[in-house]
């Protein structure tokens, strides 16, 4: 096992807490709809409904949904 874990998209010189993720599908055979549940903060400049669950399709979405700035 390895004694380091690499990030292709991430860079090294980010130095903020916080959970990064990097999924990498090349080696999964075909493709795929990749889906990722995250849960956080909605601010109240953001219009969705507290506490439902929701779809974003993008970036734009969720910024719209639950604010910009949102730890989500």
């Amino acid at each position: 096992m390895s004694g380091s874990i690499t990030f292709d998209n991430y860079p090294t010189s980010q130095r903020t807490h916080g959970i990064f993720a990097e999924i990498d599908p090349q080696n999964q055979g075909g493709s795929q709809n990749l889906r990722t549940l995250i849960l956080g903060q909605k601010l109240t400049s953001g219009n969705a409904e507290a506490n439902v669950p929701f779809l974003a399709t993008g970036l734009s979405d969720a910024r719209q949904s639950i604010g910009a700035g949102s730890i989500a």
